[in-house]
Order: structure tokens, then C-alpha cells, then sequence
């Protein structure tokens, strides 16, 4: 798996803004602000916050095989999403325990899986080594993808303005493409924090 980039493009960002920064796995993560954990917490439970997760590892997974492929690695089953999901699953050892907690977006013609970056480089030697003749392509995709999930009681209230779909119609686990700050996207809602999430 090609290495992560250690910053984000928000990297400038975060340092104008006081960021403190540590290492997860190969990337440079920001573990806190100024203004401490508690003032961070307050503003994702009574407006918005957003989280940098471009550290993420990606690994897209097209063909004719890759639903049983994923089914094979991981231990939900694709089948139970329609195209446009997603679900939390796991990539699995073949002893049945836990290699990485990942998530699993389904498109028409493809899967993503997003995984952890200090487990990225495992994840991705682990995926292809279980390939075995699967009518598959795998790519990583990791350093070429950015990620932000923003959550709070305000996060369609924020980022409606910027958009040129309805968030309003994106339901919980569901994907959908968009322009998004004149960027071409896809949003998620989903939550890391129990509050509403994109």
C-alpha cells in the first residue's frame, strides 16, 4: 500500500488554528485545539464540528467478483446493502479475529473499504493476498482521497449552502454523490460522535 501523505491539505489550516499534532500509524493526526477536549465535545453536541479523517486508508475493489470477494474478507455481508449504503464491518483473520474495524460503501459498480491508517499497510497486504484468483481490480486509493465528516445538530444547516443536492434526503447509511464547494463528492451520513454526521 502506498504510504499515507503525513498532512493534510488542511494541514496549514489546523497549524493557524492551534492544532496540536501526533502520529497515528504513519500519518500526522490533530489530537486537540486550544480551547481543550470539553469545548470540542460542546460544539459537536449543541452546534457543529468537523473532524479530519484524511489519514484513512482507502482500497476500491471493482469486477464481477467483488461482492464475494468483500464478503470473503470481512465479516457482513455486501448482499444486505443496496447500492448507495454503507455498514461497519470488520476485516477478519482467517482464525476468525479482528485484523482492522473498517467501513464498507457500496456503489453500482465498485466497494470501498475505509480503513485505519495505522493499519492501512496490513489492511491492503491482507486484502490482496486473499485475492486467489477473484475476477476482481483492487486499487489503493488512500492517498488520493480526502475525508471530513462533519457532526452536530447544525451539520445540514452548514453545509446545505454548499451543496447542489438536498442533504436533507441522505438518509442514516446512505451515500450519495454531490457537488459540494465546488468540489465533486461523496457524503456519507453517518456519526462517530452519536450526533448527525456527514
Amino acid at each position: 500500500m502506498t504510504p499515507l501523505s503525513t498532512d493534510s491539505p488542511l494541514a496549514s489550516r489546523h497549524t493557524a488554528l492551534g492544532a496540536a499534532f501526533g502520529s497515528l500509524g504513519p500519518a500526522q493526526v490533530v489530537l486537540g485545539y486550544p480551547a481543550g477536549r470539553e469545548a470540542e465535545v460542546a460544539a459537536v453536541r449543541e452546534r457543529v464540528g468537523v473532524l479530519d479523517l484524511t489519514h484513512l486508508g482507502a482500497i476500491e475493489v471493482s469486477g464481477p467478483d467483488r461482492n464475494a470477494f468483500v464478503n470473503r474478507v470481512a465479516c457482513n455481508d455486501v448482499a444486505a446493502l443496496q447500492p448507495g449504503q454503507l455498514h461497519f464491518s470488520a476485516l477478519l483473520t482467517e482464525q476468525g479475529t479482528f485484523l482492522d474495524e473498517i467501513t464498507v460503501l457500496r456503489f453500482a459498480e465498485r466497494l470501498l473499504l475505509i480503513v485505519n491508517a495505522e493499519n492501512a499497510a496490513a489492511a491492503w497486504l491482507h486484502v490482496v493476498q486473499h485475492k486467489r484468483g477473484a475476477n476482481i481490480r483492487l486499487r489503493d486509493i488512500g492517498a488520493e482521497t480526502g475525508h471530513l465528516t462533519v457532526e452536530g445538530p447544525g451539520v445540514e444547516a452548514l453545509l446545505q449552502p454548499l451543496a447542489d443536492r438536498d442533504l436533507a434526503a441522505l438518509p442514516f447509511r446512505g451515500i450519495m454523490r454531490a457537488r459540494m464547494a465546488g468540489q465533486d463528492v461523496f457524503c456519507a451520513r453517518q456519526s462517530y460522535s452519536g450526533e448527525d454526521g456527514i
